[in-house]
């Protein structure tokens, strides 16, 4: 910018003169300070010190760059203070002063700094400050260094300390890459050794180590590979972490904290709630290996219906967008609106009438016999009065006026498939609550059957033993609440 045109000619100085600045500023400079003001001042100081760091010149001439940053900051406080006008154009000159001092070793500093200049722009690029901050900043006041030699005109000892941050640079760029891919399985490789996995598990945590050092290994000789050493760190991740599982478990067993029939009867747990979700039953009698085989097939065949349900949907599709295409009138389009408009209404009135078909049912029963808990699809009769002798799935005549009332509602919901589900509290073995909630279950499945008109594929039965509790079991009255029977009926949006 410069300080003494204005409108294509110098300006007069006289007030500058008055406060007795002229006696130390040319007079082009105080015509021109008189033009802008001080705020123009200081904002075109402000642009060029910006304009100097985009150029790398804090790097390049550190010192310089540092004094003109402090005397444009302590000219901005004395201006915010009411300081005389002088006083803060004195600091700004002294700006000025340091930053053409910088600018002139621009082109020096580009040549002797500029490999090191690039290269930590290529360490910045991969994030070296935030993964290796104390190299960053040994290579960084490395950097600086060789600035400040250069600022005291030693250029060979400024090359010098150039040519070794240059270095530091791509070893900070390196080990940020290392950090940034392998770290997470590096931390995930400490669990696991902390959890002695290279003694309990040592097959896992083995193989962890080579997926790891595969990793390493493509990042160190090929780094075109970078995303397959990522994948490749990611599965050494989830080896080091299922090691570590491993490992507390056989520490577990050999402590006899844990049976091997518990650790089985956890591995029939899973595979009967993936049995569930397929809506089948595993059948355990030859072992959990074949059983497992059987829902992988399951899964699969589903996964192939699903892949051919998206084909004819993308076909369906494609032919829809022709269609529509077509549709290209006022009347077309009004009569598609005025349908749209009929079917919201009476999806609103049948919604209606479903919320107060909810509301009644939920009438039915007394606070001591359970609660209605309705969702989006789903209405659940939670029945936390459904009560059986310890370890009985004997219903009482008791409860008879309870599931008739359960009766009442599958009445009222004619189409609305039923799941009757068991739950017990924590107390006991896991297999046993399991195995009783689910006789308990099936008891009032075949009560249901037997005392009113419904199909039978239509009322399911499953137990979940003690793992979906309602309530805390550190409390009687909580326990109580978890031994149930769950009426669950699928009654749609």
């Amino acid at each position: 910018m410069s300080l003494g045109a204005a409108g294509g000619r110098l300006l007069p100085c006289r007030r500058w003169m008055r406060a007795g600045l002229c006696a130390m500023l040319p007079v082009v400079l105080c015509s021109g300070l008189q033009a802008q003001g001080v705020e123009g001042e200081l904002q075109e100081v402000a642009e060029r010190l910006a304009a100097a760091q985009r150029a790398q010149l804090d790097l390049i001439s550190p010192r310089n760059y540092e004094r003109a940053s402090e005397r444009l900051a302590d000219a901005r406080e004395r201006h915010a203070n009411g300081s005389r006008v002088e006083d803060v154009l004195s600091r700004l000159v002294d700006a000025r002063r340091y930053l053409e001092e910088a600018e002139r070793l621009r082109a020096d500093g580009e040549r002797l700094l500029g490999p090191a200049l690039r290269t930590r722009a290529t360490a910045l690029d991969e994030a070296a400050p935030q993964w290796v901050p104390g190299a960053w900043r040994n290579a960084q006041e490395t950097l600086l260094d060789a600035g400040r030699r250069l600022e005291s005109s030693d250029p060979d000892e400024a090359a010098l300390l150039a040519e070794r941050a240059a270095g530091l640079f791509a070893e900070a760029e390196r080990e940020a890459v290392r950090v940034s891919v392998l770290g997470d399985a590096w931390t995930a490789r400490d669990g696991a050794t902390g959890a002695r996995a290279p003694d309990l598990a040592p097959a896992a945590f083995g193989e962890a180590v080579e997926r790891l050092t595969e990793a390493d290994r493509l990042l160190a000789t090929d780094r075109s590979r970078r995303e397959e050493a990522v994948s490749i760190a990611a599965s050494a991740s989830a080896g080091f972490r299922r090691a570590a599982i491993l490992a507390a478990i056989t520490d577990s067993v050999n402590s006899r904290l844990l049976s091997v029939e518990q650790v089985v009867a956890r591995h029939e747990a899973e595979l009967d709630a993936i049995a569930d979700a397929l809506g089948v039953e595993a059948d355990y009698s030859a072992g959990t290996d074949p059983a497992a085989l059987l829902l992988l097939a399951d899964i699969r065949r589903l996964l192939e219906e699903r892949a051919d349900l998206g084909d004819r949907l993308e076909t369906e599709q494609r032919q829809s967008t022709a269609l529509r295409a077509r549709v290209d009138t006022l009347e077309v389009r009004l009569a598609q609106l005025e349908a749209r408009e009929a079917d919201v209404a009476a999806r609103l009135r049948a919604r209606e009438r479903r919320e107060q078909k909810i509301r009644e049912v939920a009438a039915i029963f007394l606070a001591e016999e359970g609660e209605v808990v309705a969702t989006s699809d789903r209405l659940t009769l939670r029945l936390t009065g459904m009560t059986f002798a310890t370890g009985s799935s004997e219903i009482d005549p008791e409860l008879y006026p309870l599931l008739t009332k359960v009766q009442r509602v599958l009445s009222e919901f004619p189409e609305a498939p039923a799941t009757i589900e068991g739950h017990t509290d924590s107390r006991g073995n896991d297999a046993s609550n399991l195995a009783l909630s689910r006789r308990r279950a099936f008891a009032v499945r075949e009560y249901l059957l037997a005392n009113m008109p419904i199909s039978a594929d239509r009322l399911a039965a499953v137990g979940f033993g003690e793992e979906r509790p309602v309530a805390s079991n550190d409390t009687a009255d909580g326990r109580a609440r978890n031994r149930r029977i769950d009426v669950v009926l699928v009654i749609g949006s």
